[in-house]
């Protein structure tokens, strides 16, 4: 909660060493470096508070927990295609959870 002056300049971490409280946060690399799966881990996260995520025990408070928002570039159904199929393949166990806070934005066959 913001207090007062100065206090939206305040970096509070979030996920230490990956996100911040209330911050974008962007992966930007080649294709192939694993920007998908390190996302997916950083949404679930996020989204649940689970720990033992790239073998680090940083818990997140309840209150800094929250929703995602996955922006998809590839075009057609890629992005969206890509992001269930690993999904599917991480198998997490509170996956409900993580997909009522996981928020899709990006291309589709449709509208392109």
């Amino acid at each position: 909660m913001l207090e007062g002056p100065g206090d939206q300049d305040r970096l509070t971490p979030q996920i230490p060493g990956f996100t911040l409280l209330g911050r974008d946060a962007l992966l930007v690399g080649s294709g192939g470096v694993g920007k998908t799966m390190a996302g997916l881990a950083l949404s679930y996260q996020t989204a649940t508070g689970a720990t033992g995520i790239f073998d680090r025990e940083d818990t997140i408070a309840e209150e800094a927990q929250g929703a995602t928002l996955w922006i998809g570039t590839d075009g057609g159904d890629g992005a969206y295609g890509m992001l269930n199929k690993y999904i599917g393949v991480l198998q997490a166990p509170q996956e409900r959870t993580w997909r009522a806070k996981l928020n899709f934005w990006g291309a589709n066959k449709a509208t392109g």
